[in-house]
Parts: structure tokens; C-alpha cells; sequence
């Protein structure tokens, strides 16, 4: 479920939030930020859970809708 000032992300997670905008698969957002794939796994679940989402496409729309992210990648 979601605040109403929307979901709560930790500054890893918004990073990996603006990665997976950028279009990077788990394996270059793992180099880039120097975390194992299992990590990055991990929270682009969370993000998929505090998102409401079932997969990348959903939780990009979302937070491109709640304004997390724009439609350059950046939010």
C-alpha cells in the first residue's frame, strides 16, 4: 500500500529506480554501482512491491506518475 505522498524508498533504491530508467539490465546496475546481482535483485523487488507493480514497465509508469522519476530517467 502507498502513503499518499507515495511510496517510501531508501537512496539505494531510488538509484537503482533511476538506473532501470536509464534502461540498465540487474547485471550493469550491479557494475555501476558495485553490488552483487543478488542485491540488486533484491531491491529492484522491493521496488516492485512498494510500487504496486508486477514487473519493470509497471513500476516505471508508476513512478513516472507519481513523479519519481521523468520521462528522461531522472526523477
Amino acid at each position: 500500500r502507498l502513503s499518499p505522498s507515495g511510496p517510501q524508498l531508501s537512496p539505494r533504491e531510488r538509484e537503482v529506480l533511476n538506473l532501470l530508467a536509464d534502461g540498465l539490465g540487474v547485471a550493469e546496475i550491479s557494475k555501476q554501482l558495485y553490488i552483487s546481482q543478488s542485491t540488486t535483485k533484491t531491491h529492484v523487488s522491493k521496488l516492485y512491491e512498494k510500487l504496486g507493480a508486477a514487473n519493470r514497465a509497471q513500476a516505471l509508469m508508476t513512478a513516472l506518475n507519481m513523479g519519481l522519476i521523468t520521462s528522461g530517467g531522472r526523477g
